[in-house]
């Protein structure tokens, strides 16, 4: 059986044209996406599962268009939107946006 993670890396990763992982890949791209797990919760008859979703790229307007497409890429999987995307930071060669999203789950 899958886990819910498994189900979103795997969505994205036909969706997009870049690397997707729950870690930056060794020798960072030019862009890639970071799917990090960040809480839920759970009820009688389902699992919903937070995750933030970090859109990375060396220019601002490259980080902000993969981090819209991911934003469509998890509609499409049936999430829930939890925090609109936005700009986090810019660590110096990289730009960073991030959205996250709830990924509800039947148990």
């Amino acid at each position: 059986m899958r886990s819910v993670l498994d189900v979103v890396l795997a969505h994205l990763t036909k969706r997009l044209d870049v690397h997707v992982g729950p870690v930056a890949p060794k020798g960072r791209p030019e862009a890639y996406v970071i799917v990090d797990p960040v809480g839920g919760r759970s009820d009688t008859d389902a699992l919903h599962s937070d995750y933030a979703i970090q859109a990375w790229s060396k220019t601002y307007k490259g980080a902000e268009t993969l981090c819209r497409e991911c934003c469509d890429a998890m509609l499409e999987l049936g999430a829930t939107p939890y925090a609109d995307p936005m700009p986090l930071g810019y660590d110096g060669i990289y730009h960073w946006w991030q959205a996250t999203f709830t990924v509800h789950a039947l148990w």
